[in-house]
């Protein structure tokens, strides 16, 4: 499930609400997000060939007539903001990004685990590595003038890296009230994160899960406790 429609089945939306999504990919959801009223989405791209069709369609954006919401409501078009980073746990340094042949949708900091390609045959590694700089979520916020403590609702889709990106996003975590992340049951990627060990973690820093997890792999929304 995702964000949007987890707070349109409870009466919400993201009216007025700044959303980070780290994982951008081409900004498939950019639509959704601007129809339903967010005030900012700050988007964040490792890969820069993927990063320029990013900025391409943020563009576009300014095209599309406001949704009938936006006009009932007197919102604001939306800002889109594109970030090209690498968010991970450590500021500085670099690390190994690993593309992949599905469009980039399965690019990663890891390498897919062995014998998953059984699994999965229409996903496999291009064999090609960039070496990227990288930067924790709350630094590259900074950098672009957003400050963390700002942000409503932060959406990771980094492919097993999600661990790594909240333990470099602490003052995000503080402010926000919802996190959607993609969580696995079972490994997909050699040094990714588990569920079963992603949500002691965020349990630990005021988050429940607030959704069910029915499938080895897919997104789940999670609630600040209190």
């Amino acid at each position: 499930m995702n964000i949007l429609r987890y707070l349109l089945m409870r009466g919400r939306t993201l009216r007025n609400k700044t959303v980070v999504h780290v994982g951008a990919h081409y900004g498939e959801e950019a639509e959704h997000y601007q129809n339903w009223g967010a005030a900012t989405v700050v988007w964040f791209e490792a890969a820069p060939d993927i990063f320029a069709a990013l900025q391409t369609h943020l563009a576009s954006m300014e095209q599309k007539p406001r949704s009938l919401f936006c006009r009932l409501t007197g919102q604001k078009r939306t800002r889109h903001i594109a970030v090209r980073a690498l968010v991970g746990g450590v500021d500085g340094g670099t690390a190994e990004f690993h593309l992949f042949d599905n469009d980039g949708s399965s690019n990663s900091i890891f390498k897919m685990k062995r014998g998953e390609n059984e699994r999965f045959p229409q996903v496999r590694e291009t064999g090609e590595v960039l070496e990227l700089p990288m930067r924790t979520l709350d630094a590259a916020l900074d950098d672009v003038g957003i400050p963390p403590e700002t942000i409503d609702v932060l959406v990771l889709d980094v492919q097993g890296a999600e661990l790594m990106c909240l333990q470099g996003a602490k003052r995000t975590l503080a402010a926000i009230d919802y996190l959607e992340s993609e969580v696995s049951v079972e490994p997909v990627y050699e040094g990714g994160v588990l569920l079963s060990e992603l949500e002691p973690w965020l349990e630990e820093h005021g988050f429940k899960r607030a959704t069910a997890v029915r499938k080895n792999h897919m997104n789940a929304i999670y609630r600040k406790m209190g």
